[in-house]
């Protein structure tokens, strides 16, 4: 997924060529190569990127390389609020939703999980109970983090719904970008509810095959974990990234 499935399209060459620089810092933080990304990033002029209509975007990618690589959550929190704080309140847009994601990723790696609901709660509302947004693929990367906040946060009930509506959206555009995320986050919270073993079982090798084919590695040890000793693996943040550097991490034991 590129930031022209995130963020709004472009049309003179000036800003193409933004674009096409954002694309690349996008990429680059996927795969990990953070280092690369932010002496990409510094070339962009803040100036530039304001006239146009670019700065949220620029933004947001400086806040998610604080977050992912840095590690620093004042300044990951400094951007993702001025996002929200200059964006109008009466256009909800896909800036501020992913702006809300980093803030309550920030919130629960702080172990705040009370801090943390109250920004995805803000996403949940749009996304899962008022549909506001589009079926594409930037809503189910929303939901695969909706779903593994609400099962790490023992709110099943939200996992469940905020997973079953990605994986709607999944079925219906053959876009598989997050499904190995989604099943394993539902069978997670299908396993709190006393579902049905073998419903739990055959997602979470729906999962193992999915992260297979996309390199998570994670959700591969992670079901590893599972079938070898009867319980989700307990939460190891410092191995446990997830296949892309942008998502919540995945639910796990104690």
């Amino acid at each position: 997924m590129t930031l022209n499935d995130v963020f709004s399209d472009f049309n003179d060459e000036v800003k193409e060529a933004l674009q096409n620089k954002i694309d690349q810092v996008f990429q680059l933080t996927s795969s990990y190569h953070f280092e690369k990304a932010a002496k990409l990033l510094d070339s962009i002029k803040e100036n530039q990127a304001r006239d146009k209509g670019l700065l949220n975007v620029l933004y947001y990618l400086k806040g998610n390389l604080a977050l992912n690589w840095k590690k620093d959550f004042d300044e990951a929190q400094f951007f993702f609020n001025w996002i929200l704080e200059h964006t109008a309140n009466d256009q909800i847009s896909y800036e501020q939703l992913f702006a809300l994601k980093g803030l309550g990723i920030i919130y629960f790696e702080k172990n705040k999980s009370d801090l943390a609901a109250y920004y995805f709660d803000q996403i949940n509302q749009v996304i899962v109970e008022d549909k506001k947004f589009p079926d594409d693929q930037r809503s189910v990367h929303l939901l695969a983090n909706l779903a593994n906040f609400y099962a790490s946060n023992e709110q099943f009930k939200k996992s469940l719904k905020a997973s079953q509506a990605g994986l709607d959206i999944i079925k219906e555009t053959k876009v598989f970008s997050y499904l190995e995320q989604l099943l394993y986050a539902r069978a997670y919270a299908l396993a709190q509810t006393e579902a049905d073993s073998e419903q739990v079982k055959s997602l979470l090798q729906q999962a193992q095959a999915f992260a297979r084919f996309s390199g998570n590695q994670s959700v591969v040890d992670y079901v590893d974990h599972y079938f070898q000793t009867g319980e989700f693996k307990a939460a190891d943040r410092q191995e446990d990234a997830v296949a892309d550097t942008e998502s919540f991490p995945l639910p796990s034991g104690n």
